[in-house]
């Protein structure tokens, strides 16, 4: 039985070693303590009715609201939480695949990566995003030009 925070807070122990973030009910987090597979539940007001997409160095979450399109990033050790608002996400989520984010947010060389997934036809494509811009870049390749299968 996962042990549930009222107050808002992590767990102990949040963003020192590897832990994974389950998916989100209401406004609920369940994190996974990969040391020892226990389970922490934390009330994050910020995710109700959004997806998380992943989590990335450490404290960072990236959510989309799948109605709106909405896409940000949510950082959850800071009081008040730090939100990075990113350019609508219009892409069906069942062609994404693996998605990065190189350097934190914090960094000028910050940038959110996702990949398609291996089921598209003919063409796989990288989705990019580096804060300031207005949208996401997208950059199509075929599967024949590279010689690889993803």
């Amino acid at each position: 039985m996962a042990a549930k925070s009222d107050d808002h807070s992590l767990p102990p122990g949040f963003g020192t070693r590897p832990w994974l973030a389950q998916g989100s009910r209401g406004d609920t987090l369940t994190f996974v303590d990969v040391s020892d597979l226990s389970l922490h539940e934390t009330v994050v007001p910020e995710v109700r009715g959004k997806t998380c997409l992943g989590c990335m160095h450490g404290d960072w979450l990236l959510m989309l609201d799948e109605s709106t399109a909405d896409c940000f990033l949510l950082r959850i050790t800071t009081n008040p939480r730090t939100k990075v608002q990113l350019p609508p996400l219009r892409q069906p989520l069942e062609f994404l695949s693996t998605c990065e984010m190189l350097e934190s947010p914090e960094s000028p060389n910050c940038t959110v990566v996702f990949s398609s997934s291996a089921e598209v036809e003919e063409e796989s494509y990288l989705l990019h995003y580096h804060p300031g811009e207005e949208e996401w870049t997208k950059l199509v390749y075929s599967k024949e030009e590279t010689g690889t299968s993803w």
